[in-house]
């Protein structure tokens, strides 16, 4: 059974036709200054400390999803290469080894913009940005 046959009113739909300017204004505003604070530049350390930080959050939260048990904290020091656990954890710290170098290599594309898309059974969402084609 699907979740469309059980809960028909969860529709995962967004009719923005009918928002008021109010919406609009506050969206416009967020998305400014997301990009403002996207352009502030950070000191090396700092930027080294929030990579770190954020890449134990998203290692710690997908490996969680799993059943991982290490905590964001464990995370950290596994990669700070400073995580040290009993034979019997080994495989925890492996699950985390495994997907960390995988979530490291998005670097690269921070920061940039998906490209227009024309292909119309593209991806592209109603502005047509295509999420899946970054130039």
């Amino acid at each position: 059974m699907t979740y469309e046959q059980t809960h028909p009113w969860i529709t995962f739909r967004l009719d923005l036709r009918q928002a008021d300017w109010g919406l609009w204004l506050d969206l416009g505003e967020a998305a400014s200054k997301c990009e403002h604070l996207a352009g502030a530049p950070l000191q090396p350390e700092v930027a080294q400390r929030l990579h770190e930080i954020f890449l134990a959050k998203g290692a710690a939260g997908t490996t969680a999803i799993e059943g991982n048990t290490l905590s964001e904290a464990q995370v950290l020091q596994h990669i700070r290469g400073e995580l040290h656990l009993p034979p019997s954890q080994a495989y925890l710290q492996q699950e985390v080894e495994n997907i960390v170098p995988a979530m490291a290599s998005l670097r690269p594309l921070w920061g940039q913009r998906p490209r227009r898309c024309s292909a119309p059974s593209c991806c592209a969402d109603t502005t047509g940005r295509c999420w899946k084609a970054w130039s």
